[in-house]
Order: C-alpha cells, then sequence, then structure tokens
C-alpha cells in the first residue's frame, strides 16, 4: 500500500500526485466510501421522508415526534448496514472486516482522512481504522438527513386535513425537497466517483459550481428547477405557480420566519434570510438542502477535498428556537451504537442494544423563561412516551405485556376464555380468576438480548424510581440519575436469548403464539415487551443507580476498593464486589453499603448464603446456622482475563489502553467472536450465520469469525489506574441534539452461576449511549 500524504495547504496539482500514487485497492476502497454514504443518504431520506409525508397527511400528530417509525427505522437500519458492508467489503483488507484482521487494510491516513471526524461535537469520533469511518459517515449522514427533515416538516402549521389544499402543500414541499437532496446525492456521487477511478481528469472538481464532468450541474439545476416547480403547483393557488396572489404565505404553512444562517461551501450561497412567502419557502429549502448536501458529499471524499470547509461544522439548518421554554423532552438511544461492557472476563464488552429505547421526562425550573436564554432546567419523570405502540414503555412489573396508566389497570384474567385480558371482576372471566398483576411502572426499552461467553440472557430493565437532574437547552449538555432494577433471565439459546417478536406473534415465553408490536430490533431479531421471558426464569434483579452524563466520569482505583479475591489477584483491588448482608448490593466501596448484622457493611465482606441466617454477615460457616456457608455470592472478583506479561510482579495482568476508553489484553487471551454480533463466540462464519434460522440473528451482510485480543478494563486492579467512559454534549438544531450520554456502575452477581462465570461478576460496568434527543414545548 502507498500513503496518500497531504496538507492543508496542498494544490490541485497536488491532488494529480496524490491520486495517480494510490493503489488499486486504496481507489477501489474510496470509491467505495463515497458511494456508500450518498446511498445511505439517499435511503434515509427516503424513508424519513416518507414517515413524515405520512404524518402529515393523517393528522395524526407532528413528524417530528412520530419519525422515525417502526418502518421507517427498519428501513434506515437496513440502509446502515449496507454502509458498513460495502466499506468493510472494499477496505477490510484481507478478511473484508475493518478493524478486525488489519492485514491488507488501508490505515485512514492512507485513504486521505483525517485523525477525527471533523462534524463538531455531533461527529468527533477519533479515525484510526476504516471501523471509524464508517462511524464518522454514519453519524454526519443521519444529522445532515434529521436536520433537512425537520426544516421541511417540524414547524408545520398542524393538524392541516381540515384545509387540504394546506395539507397537499405541506406534504409536497417536504416531498419535492426530500427528492431534490436524494437527486443532487446522487448526481455529486457520480461526479466524484469519475475523479476517483480516474475517468475524469485528476484536477476536476465536483464542488459547484466548478464543471466537474460537465454532467452533473445540468442534472442538479433540473432537480432543482423541478422541486421548486412542484412547491408552486401544490402551494401556488389558482395558477400553481410561486408568486401569485393567492400563495399560501409562510405563516399559513407554518414554515420558520427565516431561513438559517449557513453557507453553501461551494458557490459561497448565504441561506440567512426572512421568510415571509412561498418563494422565500423554496429559496431557503433549495439552499439549506445544497448546503446540507455538499457538507456531506465532500466530507465523503476528503482525499479529494481538504481541509473540510469550516462553513460546514456544526451547521445547522434550523432557525434559532424561540418561545417559550420546553416543558418535556425524550431521549430515544441508538441501539445499534451503543457500547455496553459488563464484566471481568472481556466476553460481555462490545455489546449493542435494540433500537427504540426512549426515556421521555418533564422539564421544569429553567434559569430563563423563553429561548434561547432557558440556559440550565430540571428533570423529573419519567412520562408517557410519543410514537405509539412500538415506543409504549408503561406497562405492568409482572407483565410487561400489560399497559397501564395506574395500578387498578394490572388486574388481568388468569387462565379461562379471556385469559390475559383487564379485567375488573371476576365474571369478566369465563373460566379464570382476575387477579392483579402488580404495580404500574416503567420500562427503559424492549427486552434486552445479551450472550457472553456462550452463556444467553434476556435482561429486562425496569425503572424502580423517578428520573432526576439537570439538561441545559441551549448547550446540550445532561446530567440524569436512572434508577434500574435489570432483572436477569438466563433464557433462550444463543441466537434467540429473549422471545422474539415475528410476523406479529410471540416465538417464546409465557405468550407463545400471543399478538405482539416490534418495539426494538437488533441482532438478535425483533423484540418486544409483549413478549417476556417467563417469571420462573428468573435469576436475579440486580439495582443498578445509572448516572448518565454528556460529561465525562472516571473511576479510580484506591485502597477504600475492596481487595480482589480471585487466586493470584489478590494484592489487587477490584473496583466493584458486593455488600455483606442478604441484598448482595453491588458496591464499590464499604460507604455504598447499609448497615450488616448491627455493624457498617463491608464491601467485598462474607455473608451467610442459605441456612437460618441468611445475609448475616459472618467469618466462618459456623456462624451459619441451619446449613448456611460462610461466603460471597458470584465468582471470585478479579480486575480482568488477561494473561500474564510474566515481567511485572503481582500486577503482570494488565490491560492496554487501545484508545476510545477501551482496553484490550496485550498478552492475550484471544477471542473469536462475530464481526457485527461481536459478544457472540464463533469458531467459523457459519457460526455467525446461523444456516437455516432466518429469524435469529443479523445474517445482511453476512458475518465473519473474527479473532481479537480480549477486551478488558484499563485499571489492571492497580491504585491510581483509571476506567473512565467519555459523553459528548451536543447543541440543540431546531429542538433537536444528538449527544453521546456515559455512565460507570458496578454490577452485582445473579443466581445463575454460568451467568456469572461467563461475564465475569461482581464487576465493573460501563456504557456508552449515542442517541437523539428532542425538547418539545
Amino acid at each position: 500500500m502507498k500513503t496518500l500524504s497531504w496538507s492543508a495547504g496542498v494544490a490541485l496539482l497536488g491532488l494529480v500526485v496524490c491520486v495517480s500514487s494510490a493503489s488499486a485497492d486504496t481507489v477501489k476502497c474510496q470509491r467505495s466510501i463515497a458511494k456508500a454514504s450518498a446511498a445511505f443518504i439517499q435511503a434515509k431520506i427516503k424513508a424519513l421522508g416518507k414517515c413524515a409525508g405520512g404524518v402529515v397527511k393523517s393528522g395524526t400528530g407532528s413528524p417530528k415526534t412520530l419519525c422515525p417509525d417502526t418502518k421507517a427505522t427498519s428501513s434506515i437500519a437496513k440502509a446502515a448496514d449496507k454502509l458498513a458492508a460495502t466499506i468493510n467489503k472494499s477496505c477490510g483488507g484481507n478478511d473484508k472486516v475493518c478493524a478486525g484482521d488489519l492485514t491488507g487494510e488501508d490505515l485512514p491516513g492512507t485513504l486521505g482522512w483525517p485523525a477525527q471526524c471533523p462534524i463538531g461535537p455531533t461527529c468527533n469520533n477519533p479515525i484510526s481504522t476504516c471501523a471509524d469511518i464508517i462511524t464518522c459517515l454514519t453519524c454526519a449522514d443521519e444529522s445532515a438527513v434529521d436536520q433537512e427533515v425537520s426544516l421541511y416538516y417540524d414547524r408545520l402549521a398542524l393538524p392541516s386535513i381540515v384545509n387540504p389544499a394546506l395539507n397537499k402543500c405541506q406534504i409536497a414541499i417536504g416531498k419535492a425537497t426530500s427528492s431534490f437532496l436524494a437527486t443532487e446525492s446522487k448526481s455529486l456521487q457520480k461526479c466524484w466517483d469519475g475523479v476517483i477511478s480516474g475517468k475524469l481528469p485528476p484536477a476536476t472538481s465536483c464542488v459547484p459550481p466548478a464543471a466537474g464532468d460537465g454532467k452533473y450541474l445540468n442534472a442538479i439545476a433540473s432537480a432543482s428547477a423541478k422541486a421548486r416547480a412542484s412547491i408552486g403547483k401544490a402551494c401556488g393557488g389558482t395558477d400553481k405557480a410561486i408568486g401569485g396572489g393567492d400563495d399560501f404565505t409562510a405563516a399559513q404553512i407554518g414554515f420558520s420566519s427565516a431561513c438559517p444562517s449557513v453557507t453553501d461551501p461551494g458557490g459561497g450561497a448565504m441561506c440567512a434570510a426572512a421568510v415571509s412567502d412561498l418563494n422565500g419557502i423554496a429559496t431557503c429549502v433549495d439552499c439549506a438542502t445544497k448546503y446540507k448536501e455538499n457538507c456531506a458529499d465532500e466530507l465523503a471524499v476528503p482525499q479529494l477535498v481538504n481541509p473540510y470547509p469550516a462553513v460546514c461544522v456544526n451547521g445547522c439548518t434550523a432557525a434559532e428556537a424561540s418561545g417559550p421554554c420546553p416543558t418535556s423532552a425524550s431521549f430515544t438511544a441508538d441501539g445499534p451504537n451503543v457500547d455496553l461492557d459488563t464484566g471481568f472476563t472481556g466476553l460481555g464488552h462490545n455489546a449493542h442494544t435494540p433500537t427504540n429505547g426512549r426515556l421521555t421526562f418533564n422539564v421544569i425550573g429553567c434559569a430563563g423563561s423563553n429561548e434561547p436564554t432557558c440556559g440550565q432546567c430540571n428533570v423529573t419523570g419519567p412520562i408517557d412516551n410519543a410514537g405509539g405502540v412500538p415506543f409504549d414503555n408503561h406497562r405492568c412489573s409482572l407483565d410487561s405485556s400489560v399497559h397501564c396508566e395506574s395500578a387498578g389497570d394490572c388486574s388481568v384474567c388468569s387462565g379461562g376464555a379471556n385469559d390475559h385480558n383487564p379485567c375488573t371482576v371476576a365474571s369478566q372471566c369465563p373460566g379464570g380468576a382476575c387477579v392483579n398483576d402488580a404495580p404500574c411502572i416503567y420500562y427503559f426499552g424492549a427486552p434486552l438480548p445479551l450472550v457472553a461467553g456462550g452463556v444467553s440472557t434476556c435482561v429486562v430493565n425496569q425503572l424502580t424510581g423517578s428520573l432526576s437532574g439537570t439538561l441545559n437547552v441551549e448547550a446540550g449538555t445532561s446530567a440524569t440519575n436512572v434508577p434500574l432494577a435489570s432483572m436477569v433471565f438466563p433464557f433462550g439459546d444463543e441466537f434467540h436469548p429473549c422471545p422474539n417478536c415475528v410476523a406479529g406473534k410471540c416465538t417464546a415465553g409465557t405468550r407463545t403464539g400471543a399478538d405482539c408490536t416490534v418495539q426494538g430490533t437488533g441482532v438478535y431479531g425483533d423484540i418486544s415487551l409483549d413478549c417476556p421471558p417467563p417469571l420462573g426464569a428468573l435469576a436475579g434483579t440486580l439495582s443498578i443507580n445509572l448516572t448518565i452524563t454528556t460529561g465525562n466520569q472516571t473511576r479510580t482505583v484506591s485502597t477504600a476498593n475492596p481487595l480482589c479475591t480471585q487466586t493470584g489477584y489478590t494484592s489487587l483491588h477490584c473496583l466493584c464486589d458486593t455488600c455483606n448482608d442478604s441484598a448482595q448490593e453491588a458496591c464499590a466501596t464499604n460507604a455504598d453499603c447499609p448497615i450488616s448484622g448491627g455493624n457498617p457493611g463491608i464491601c467485598g465482606g462474607k455473608r451467610c448464603i442459605g441456612g437460618t441466617n441468611d445475609g448475616a454477615p459472618c467469618v466462618a460457616s459456623s456462624e451459619c446456622a441451619g446449613g448456611g456457608l460462610c461466603d460471597k455470592p458470584g465468582q471470585p472478583t478479579q480486575p480482568n482475563s488477561c494473561l500474564d506479561d510474566t515481567t511485572t510482579p503481582l500486577d503482570g495482568h494488565v490491560c492496554q489502553d487501545v484508545g476510545g476508553n477501551e482496553g484490550q489484553c496485550p498478552e492475550g487471551p484471544v477471542v473469536k467472536s462475530c464481526s457485527t454480533n461481536t459478544t457472540h463466540v464463533c469458531d467459523t462464519d457459519d457460526d455467525c450465520n446461523a444456516p437455516g434460522c432466518t429469524d435469529c440473528i443479523a445474517t445482511t451482510p453476512p458475518q465473519t469469525c473474527v479473532t481479537k485480543l480480549r477486551p478488558c478494563f484499563t485499571d489492571s486492579g492497580i491504585v491510581g489506574n483509571s476506567v473512565n467512559v467519555a459523553g459528548n454534549p451536543d447543541v440543540p438544531c431546531d429542538g433537536v441534539a444528538h449527544p453521546q450520554v456515559g455512565a460507570l456502575f458496578c454490577v452485582g452477581p445473579v443466581s445463575a452461576s454460568a451467568v456469572n462465570a461467563a461475564g465475569g461478576i461482581p464487576a465493573l460496568g460501563r456504557v456508552r449511549i449515542p442517541g437523539t434527543v428532542i425538547v418539545s414545548p
């Protein structure tokens, strides 16, 4: 592979040298990156625009809160998978997996990519492999399309179905402009592909208003004119053209009164202008669409456009917020890009979650009274999610399939002809009984399928109390306490850790064959709270106080942390253990533990397990009457499962920091896991693709079995060493932000020894959750 050199001041003449020196594999990779990015943008604008247009047409609510729906989410997820698969195949070297076996894999610098994704705080991940390029592109393209759809739809005067002409006009603006964005994306990609492949002269620029290949500018101009004509036809009154005296006004349509203050990186056009009439709307959406598409397009070809245009960094295509401070906000996790690390074995690291995990909460007590000066506000909740059944998380605690508003709603028929249907009296349950199912609570997302070391679990996350915290509306920073009870069910098999919802029916669990609505999609298929695992399979409920924040969190090993108990590690300190009482709470220090046996609790202390004084603190089993054992639950603790480096006494099991708050065992052991479903162990590629099983694991694109060094936490049990998690705030654009929040927490053991052994618990847990925040008035 030949290195592609670049500097911020390089001239186009230098570009000729760079492009011509690239190997065939490098060129193939660069072409695939640009093509995959454009294809994703086109697919997402089609799916999201169709959802938004459908909501406007039906008058059922606001696209801002109802889109993406389940269908759009699935389409967008498939498009993101296709983007990743295309780049993996062309850029992933010998194993066709980015960041897998690096043999034959171009490094980003060779491809012309910078060391960090350049899209401000929204998308700024470090770039060291082509896997990081995938992350950067996906984030930037998602944000670009989200902002454009927000501009087209989010401020419309709704519902407008009582005025069919206005309704048709509003739909036409979004539909025509979405189509224009897709056409421009396709045209620019073809132009750049000609340059990269050598079909066009190397000095050719496809940045408008450059001539490019002589075709793409005409295609864009034609698409722009078509969009303008479509808007005029639907919104232009009797003459069906922009400019007549009976056009719909911006106020009638519900469009922003000002076009966003962004500048086209190519033509230099400034979009900022007052918007009061149809001409202003058409001009604004045309300018803002060109801005977003040109910025997204140029990001995908950094070897040809360097440096990345400064006007594209932090650019928001929405007018400045105005009006009263928001009263509620929602956070929807980007499940496929969640990074969940639990346990010291490393086998439970790098797990992902299903889509649609959403929490909605009240926003109160802001420092100011109106935007854009609301400042820091308090959050409380949770409250009911918008989005219908796919996001319905207000349900009964012992049966998540039953929707409720209060405890009284949790009475259901048990047995008989109306089994499982709501009831208030026994007569409603012929052949059965009317029983109360338990309190009405909130859940955090659909059941979570997890596999570690070949051991399958289904985790159901319930909220056990109120949310609390702060949110800065303008800065996009937040810190929220989320009290969780994580119910752990060893259930199913390695391809079906949780019951699935397939074709509207539950495939397993207590409601096998019953009706269901998909509430989340991931590598283990479609999941729903309508399809809970059986309560009889419960192995334990973990109390986790999840403090999630857009800031950075650190846990540093100190002598206050308990000594590890695994043989060979007893001189080291472990960040987490359990309290010496019957509740066996996860803890980091003695301060986390309640009084036990009349004395201060001890983190990592022994307690009676079983017998007549179960849970009492003890030193020897003779203190545990009735056959109890003096011991600690779970696995003997250790900081990691790394092999000893043989050169460092006592603390030789060292975890190497590899950046991005991640660690790996430099001396091994190695783990073979699937390229997409990274916690699924394998020996061959077939182990990742479940032959004959089409509903159980992600098989498009086909996965490969990848050999990697074992993940680990970077503290290594050494006093003074730390484990970190990085959040990332994002400044809202038209009430929508895309932050990353993170948390560090201790995970306790469960009654299933196989789960404890495979995951390595009790131990530390870490989660990074990118997602979307929407604030609402």
